[in-house]
């Protein structure tokens, strides 16, 4: 998530599986997926997120420090 900017705008995942940010910038960033899924990328870091929040399969929207930059496409294993 360089600059906020990821290589991927739309990422598939399974139900439960998590998804990898990889922030090689000199400062942190936050990714929202919702009010309740708020996650803090520090520098120069790796952050694995488990996407066990949802129900339901689906797509969801999510931001980088307070802009939407791209979808995460979530199926059934």
């Amino acid at each position: 998530i360089s600059g906020c900017a990821p290589d991927v705008k739309v990422a598939q995942v399974n139900m439960g599986d998590a998804l990898e940010f990889n922030n090689p910038d000199r400062i942190g960033h936050t990714i929202w997926f919702s009010p309740d899924q708020t996650y803090l990328i520090p520098l120069q870091s790796k952050v694995s997120i488990k996407l066990n929040f949802l129900k339901f399969p689906g797509v969801v929207d999510y931001m980088c420090d307070s802009k939407f930059v791209g979808q995460v496409f979530i199926t059934n294993k």
